[in-house]
């Protein structure tokens, strides 16, 4: 019977690794709590935002998503 493995990590679940799955989830919730707030300030500081404003943040978003990751 196989076992499970996290796909994020490559990691086989429940074993002595588990530690290793733990700190990186909560890693990544910490930086999507960082992410949120600096969305939630980004409009304040903005005021209202129509479609095409949301959108194009959205964009600009993704774009620095994709330039963090090939880095």
């Amino acid at each position: 019977m196989p076992h499970e493995v996290d796909e994020g990590m490559l990691l086989v679940v429940d074993t002595e690794f588990d530690w290793i799955l733990k700190n990186r989830e909560a890693e990544l919730e910490r930086k999507k709590k960082i992410n949120s707030g600096m969305i939630r300030e980004l409009v304040w500081k903005l005021g209202y935002l129509d479609y095409r404003d949301a959108l194009a943040l959205n964009k600009y978003i993704l774009e620095a998503r994709r330039s963090e990751d090939t880095n």
